[in-house]
């Protein structure tokens, strides 16, 4: 039945009443969808559409050039968990990096940003419009052997419909969580709902650009420190970090809380939150050095973007999922392949590789039996006939 309801249009919107066709719809164009749909490419899938609620990749991933004179730091993502992923989707290029107080490692200037643009972007050649910016998915609905993709372009005011025969959605946690994308049939409780123990943390960070260095050698928690965590087995209540980034020829602290340490600047405007760092940091080195040697700032509040909501959830489940009779398939940072990936880039991409490996295995397998029956029964799969025709394999019309 493809006559399920679709959400209302309103006044001002159209509805292109064709549906757009494509073998593989991948919500959203973070790290996991843009591994997802390279990981595809690499199959000899191109068949791919992904869709993108905002107008830039990259999702918790994003870099500021304009503080530090157009040196690349991280507003998101930044600790390197696995500098052997990187170099091998790279290529085999060796990056650079910069040792944090902790022991962990950042991208010395670069950004995961950049990689994604560098390394992870859809070939133009082969699929030039392959992602659709712009446009926040409403529902995802699954019937027989396809789904509906159902998102609001707002580039063209219209409500746009992309029937294909999987989907892997890689939206934020929190998205789920809220039930901000309506699922037909809807999403286990396990997946985002009351059976799933994790917390999506609000979060913001901070960085602050000072004209001396009079924090020189500070290790990672300055203040309000330890960090909130319980580590008894109840559920964890945030973090608290401060630490001197270790840019060669700048001064800069770096500021990361979330959950509980987010409470104290919720409600606070930009010149709030910089009055209540820049306080703290005067407690904490005397002589209102933090205040004398001031120069810049920027905050980034992942909790007010709309389609995140957040910094990352407390804690993961094991996937990705794969849901409706393999036609669906839930990916992300929050759904890692590994224990050591919730929550990071890495697991972000081993996830949204995992979950293209699925589904390039199941297409296969659909291929090679119609391939080693000379012939079998479509069931009238638009995606299946046309890629036949394509790969030369032979097959009955009159069974479609």
């Amino acid at each position: 039945d493809v006559s399920r309801p679709i959400p209302a249009l309103s006044s001002r919107q159209s509805f292109e009443k064709r549906p757009l066709q494509t073998l593989v719809t991948i919500v959203g164009a973070g790290s996991a969808g843009l591994m997802a749909a390279r990981q595809l490419a690499s199959k000899g899938i191109h068949n791919v559409v992904i869709l993108e609620a905002t107008d830039r990749i990259g999702g918790r991933l994003l870099r500021d050039t304009t503080l530090l004179d157009g040196y690349p730091i991280e507003l998101g993502a930044a600790v390197v968990h696995r500098p052997d992923l990187m170099t091998k989707l790279a290529g085999g290029r060796e990056f650079e990096f910069i040792r944090m107080p902790n022991g962990e490692v950042t991208f010395y200037n670069y950004s995961f940003h950049t990689f994604l643009e560098d390394y992870m972007m859809p070939d133009p050649n082969v699929n030039p419009h392959q992602i659709i910016y712009n446009c926040p998915v409403q529902s995802v609905q699954t019937f027989g052997n396809r789904a509906h993709v159902t998102c609001t372009d707002k580039t063209n005011n219209r409500l746009l419909v992309v029937e294909s025969k999987y989907v892997i959605v890689t939206a934020s946690f929190q998205v789920l969580r809220d039930n901000d994308i309506r699922f037909e049939p809807p999403l286990p409780a396990y997946i985002a709902g009351k059976d799933n123990p994790a917390v999506m943390w609000k979060g913001i960070k901070i960085f602050i650009r000072f004209s001396r260095n009079f924090f020189k050698g500070k290790g990672w928690c300055m203040f309000h420190c330890p960090s909130y965590v319980r580590r008894d087995g109840e559920l964890e209540d945030g973090e608290s970090f401060y630490w001197d980034h270790g840019i060669p020829g700048y001064n800069v602290i770096t500021g990361f809380l979330m959950g509980e340490a987010y409470k104290d600047l919720e409600d606070l405007d930009d010149k709030g939150r910089i009055e209540y760092f820049l306080r703290h940091l005067d407690q904490e080195f005397g002589d209102q050095q933090a205040s004398k040697y001031y120069m810049s700032h920027i905050i980034m509040d992942w909790t007010a973007e709309r389609y995140v909501k957040g910094t990352y959830p407390s804690t993961g489940l094991e996937g990705p999922h794969v849901l409706q009779g393999s036609q669906l398939m839930i990916a992300g940072e929050a759904f890692s392949v590994t224990e050591d990936g919730h929550g990071w880039v890495h697991g972000a991409l081993l996830s949204g590789k995992t979950a293209a490996d699925y589904v390039a295995s199941h297409w296969d397998n659909i291929l090679l039996d119609c391939g080693t029956h000379g012939g079998c029964k479509l069931n009238g799969d638009r995606d299946i006939r046309n890629h036949l025709r394509e790969s030369g394999v032979r097959y009955d019309p009159k069974e479609d």
